[in-house]
């Protein structure tokens, strides 16, 4: 028994599941934001998003009335209009979508996987979904949700957390990104991704003025650990500074022989919260 523990103790950590969202702020002109709405519906890359009570009851109930009125203002609209509405020229789509306070639009992903040849090393990832939601203030927010895949490592998730948030960076160098390969069709590598997300978000001097940071994504990552790794018998001391990195999304290699005081950890029945009180990103660990 005293031998197990100590086996599972040294043992690398394992996950049964994780995914990250990365976030990229910008800013749209008020005097242009129609335009920009107009760019985006005419282009057959983007889709409006149209809420419906029976398809997004987990948004519907989550959000107060007024939220939603804001948020989601197709709410609104009687699921039958939707798909009228669906069926609409892109004219009275225009028209209807400028005057709503918040716009959604989904970028239209092709999720076949790319082939993998011989035995090419790296970490490979998937992206879910790419979102793009803009307020008629001009604040706007690329949204993607990723997945790692074909790996079950935990370190592997903290380098391409700590690496994937740094691909808009103007320092970027995208030689260091050989080593995490996207398995969507939609985009051949790092670099048409990053290309891609120039053409969404145009230049940056806008942001830099009100002092967004453009050279790095929001992060909020989820991961399940597998249950032999860290289970009720286990110290969460044992587990402590792997749970810094990820709070923090630093690599794996990050020497944390010591766990910041920001780092505030909060046990709540079976899972535990851990979140990064001063920094930008939040992770919810169970």
């Amino acid at each position: 028994m005293i031998k197990d523990m100590e086996r599972i103790k040294n043992m690398e950590l394992r996950m049964k599941y994780s995914y990250s969202y990365f976030i990229y702020p910008y800013v749209i002109k008020e005097s242009s934001y129609k335009k920009y709405i107009q760019k985006l519906m005419k282009s057959d890359k983007y889709e409006p998003k149209f809420f419906g009570k029976k398809k997004n009851l987990s948004i519907y109930n989550f959000f107060l009335p007024n939220i939603r009125e804001y948020m989601f203002k197709s709410f609104g609209i009687a699921e039958k209009e939707v798909k009228t509405k669906n069926t609409l020229d892109d004219k009275l789509r225009e028209n209807m979508f400028k005057d709503f306070p918040c716009t959604v639009f989904e970028y239209k992903i092709i999720n076949n996987a790319q082939a993998k040849t011989g035995n090419e090393e790296g970490i490979f990832f998937k992206i879910e979904k790419m979102e793009i939601i803009c307020f008629k203030s001009g604040i706007c927010f690329l949204v993607m949700k990723t997945n790692i895949e074909d790996t079950n490592r935990f370190a592997d998730l903290l380098n391409f957390n700590a690496k994937f948030r740094d691909i808009n960076s103007e320092n970027a160098n995208l030689a260091n990104y050989r080593n995490i390969k996207i398995q969507t069709s939609t985009f051949s590598d790092v670099k048409s991704l990053t290309d891609v997300i120039k053409e969404i978000t145009g230049g940056m001097e806008r942001a830099e003025k009100i002092d967004i940071d453009i050279n790095r994504f929001l992060t909020y990552s989820y991961v399940c650990l597998d249950q032999e790794y860290w289970n009720e018998s286990r110290n969460f001391n044992e587990i402590e500074k792997e749970f810094f990195k990820f709070a923090n999304v630093l690599n794996s290699e990050f020497n944390s022989s010591y766990v910041n005081d920001r780092l505030k950890v909060v046990n709540l029945g079976n899972y535990t919260k851990v979140r990064n009180q001063q920094g930008r990103n939040k992770s919810t660990y169970i």
